[in-house]
């Protein structure tokens, strides 16, 4: 999460995957870190990517699919 942050001032598209973890959640976390700057969720900077527990009880094939796919149509440079 750090390096994201990190590479994300440098106004580069970052992906993290996260599966059913509330948002709220990892930003009350987060936050205690220096490092997160949630405002860089507010441009678009790092974007929040939910993997959905329908494609975690479809195993690691459906995974990697659903990855593959964000991959192709968010295009980060960082994921």
């Amino acid at each position: 999460m750090q390096s994201l942050f990190n590479c994300a001032k440098m106004k580069n598209l970052h992906v993290y995957y996260r599966a059913n973890r509330a948002i709220a959640m990892i930003n009350n976390f987060m936050s205690k870190f220096s490092f997160y700057n949630i405002s860089l969720l507010g441009k678009g900077n790092v974007k929040y990517v939910p993997i959905g527990i329908d494609v975690i009880h479809n195993g690691s094939k459906a995974i990697i699919q659903e990855l593959e796919r964000n991959i192709d149509t968010i295009k980060p440079d960082r994921s």
